[in-house]
């Protein structure tokens, strides 16, 4: 009889203790970007080849219009260009089958140094964002726990196609891309950057954000576009 309410009791406090809460699984890289895909729609968009966005730009008190051109090359990134418009004149940088030029206004266009293909690539916002398989030479496949712009996140990292250190983040909710984080080496050490997305849309089945704010050492640059165009 003793044994029996012995057993009896030891069953009523476990009965009582606190359910152990299993962790949450961490998603993987892939999880995080296929679901990606589904958000923006880039399933359907195996046909682009060239992607195009138009943006006033704001500084401070300064501000500039901007297009960025981006090219896709059997599903690899392709060349690349992004031009800056101050004062009548046109400033574009370009990174042609690895030729990095800079051409400013008529003057005949000159070469840049190696180390800024990951600033002219990095400008190629909507192509990252479309296609983060493709700028990634190598990433870490599972997602590790962060916070990002103020909101907890799930990190991917790894090292981008033009040498930068490059990290995607995602709601920890929701698993919508939150925005990535880009680290250039220069000559003084690393310069990180924050690319926080916002201003989602979707329109035909293709959602896509409309406003970006870059956090840069001291400035933070926003970028309102006015017309993205995906092309064939």
């Amino acid at each position: 009889m003793a044994n029996f309410f012995q057993i009896t009791l030891i069953t009523i406090i476990a009965a009582l203790l606190p359910t152990p809460v299993q962790a949450q699984k961490t998603p993987t890289a892939a999880e995080l970007f296929d679901h990606t895909d589904k958000i923006t729609g880039t399933v359907a968009l195996s046909s682009i080849s060239t992607i195009k966005a138009y943006a006033h730009v704001t500084v401070g008190e300064r501000s500039y219009d901007t297009t960025v051109n981006a090219a896709i090359v059997g599903g690899k990134i392709g060349d690349a260009q992004f031009t800056i418009i101050r004062d009548n004149i046109a400033t574009t940088y370009s990174d042609t089958k690895g030729a990095l030029e800079i051409k400013v206004g008529d003057t005949a266009p000159k070469a840049l140094p190696a180390s800024m293909k990951a600033f002219i690539q990095g400008h190629q916002f909507h192509r990252r964002v479309l296609f983060p398989r493709m700028e990634f030479a190598s990433h870490t496949p599972l997602s590790t726990e962060s916070e990002f712009a103020g909101t907890s996140s799930y990190r991917v990292q790894g090292k981008a196609t033009d040498g930068s250190e490059l990290s995607y983040h995602f709601d920890r909710n929701t698993q919508r891309m939150l925005g990535f984080q880009l680290t250039v080496m220069e000559e003084n050490g690393p310069r990180p950057m924050n690319f926080v997305l916002k201003d989602w849309r979707t329109k035909a089945g293709q959602t896509l954000f409309w406003r970006l704010e870059i956090s840069d050492k001291e400035d933070l640059y926003v970028y309102a576009f006015n017309k993205i165009l995906l092309l064939p």
